[in-house]
């Protein structure tokens, strides 16, 4: 006796994904987006190329070659009425993308941040301040060796939301870029358009690598309390031991560290 199974998918969360996506607020957000597009009757429109990028990146999967198992899919078929473009069209999508596009993205980005502080109770905003890596293949535009990873890629840079999760700005990088290079412009920029009277207090964190003057005389005269971390060197360590910066009665040494005594 032969036995027909049902089709069965591993993405049973993209119903709920969907109804995120077309709901009214999320629809108009994505359709206030305005790409260059010079094609000829495109079957695909640029904003539903970059929502299905996005699908693909919620759901896991990283390459855009995975376009193509996701056409096929069952679930993904009758979700999104088989509107699902393939590998070549994503590929197309991401290789012409303009300088003004990705503007546009950025922009998109701040609309949505800019809903969830209107929704939010959060007087407080902490801002992580980082660096990432992208590792790449071949010969893609503006790559770069980096030293500390040992590896040829991209050396992003990026702010957070700690207290939201939210990615407030990203910046794509050389991957033989220092940390801090470029943070104060970065940095700048960021104030520059979001700085609003529901913050009372803002914080800005990051590691030794953005421990600048000009960035942290920046965040001075923009009144944004900061928290960078300093690498080790003779002269801190002398002030460390000094006792007009530590009470040494209040210290342990552990492990060759100085610690404060909370006990």
């Amino acid at each position: 006796m032969k036995t027909i199974g049902a089709p069965i998918t591993s993405d049973g969360g993209n119903v709920l994904l969907s109804m995120f996506l077309n709901s009214p607020v999320v629809s108009r957000l994505f359709n206030n987006v305005e790409f260059n597009d010079n094609r000829k009757n495109p079957r695909y429109a640029k904003v539903g190329l970059l929502l299905q990028m996005l699908i693909q990146v919620i759901e896991g999967y990283r390459n855009d070659d995975v376009a193509d198992y996701l056409t096929q899919d069952i679930e993904h078929r009758l979700v999104y009425a088989q509107n699902m473009a393939s590998q070549p069209t994503i590929s197309r999508f991401l290789s012409h993308l303009t300088n003004e596009d990705i503007d546009e993205i950025q922009e998109l980005n701040r609309r949505i941040v800019s809903l969830i502080d209107e929704r939010s109770t959060n007087t407080e905003l902490v801002l992580d301040l980082d660096s990432t890596y992208f590792e790449s293949f071949g010969h893609q535009e503006k790559m770069g060796f980096n030293y500390h990873y040992l590896n040829v890629g991209y050396h992003p840079i990026s702010m957070t939301d700690a207290l939201t999760g939210t990615v407030r700005q990203v910046s794509l990088r050389s991957g033989n870029t220092y940390t801090g290079n470029g943070a104060t412009e970065f940095v700048q920029g960021y104030l520059s358009t979001i700085l609003s009277a529901q913050h009372q207090t803002i914080i800005l964190r990051g590691d030794s690598g953005f421990a600048t003057p000009d960035l942290m005389e920046t965040l001075e005269g923009n009144n944004i309390f900061y928290t960078i971390r300093l690498k080790s060197n003779p002269r801190l360590n002398r002030m460390a031991l000094d006792g007009r910066y530590v009470n040494l009665d209040n210290l342990l040494m552990i492990e060759g560290q100085l610690t404060t005594d909370d006990r």
